[in-house]
């Protein structure tokens, strides 16, 4: 038997995009986290720790440094990493443009106790605002 409430990826995945948990590739020195994927995942004044394996994309928060702080946005939820490297390189492995929006889903997986998210960047969602 299936659940389904608030949480369902079915309602999460259909409501407005700045409702859902999303990354973006915001410009050319900075990615984006929505207002949603703070709320959803928890990440607030976390650091964020990608991994990447072949094509999939996932990522972690916690408090080590090592990691891509997350800045706050002046008067938003949404929280943004700005680093012209990561862009680069994340734009060159992804071959996604500037603007792009992905999806973020939760996973079964762990490391060292944090949950490990995955950036969804085979499906691009489209802005319906």
């Amino acid at each position: 038997m299936e659940t389904i409430n608030k949480k369902h990826e079915s309602i999460t995945s259909n409501r407005r995009v700045d409702l859902a948990a999303y990354f973006k590739m915001e410009s050319d020195k900075s990615v984006y986290f929505s207002a949603g994927a703070i709320h959803k995942f928890g990440l607030k004044g976390m650091y964020i720790h990608f991994q990447n394996d072949e094509d999939k994309w996932y990522f972690y928060c916690n408090d080590d440094t090592d990691g891509f702080k997350l800045l706050n946005r002046p008067g938003k939820t949404a929280r943004i990493i700005c680093d012209a490297s990561l862009v680069s390189l994340i734009k060159k492995r992804t071959r996604c443009g500037i603007g792009a929006k992905f999806l973020i889903n939760a996973t079964n997986a762990k490391l060292k106790d944090n949950n490990i998210m995955e950036i969804d960047f085979k499906k691009p969602i489209n802005d319906h605002n």
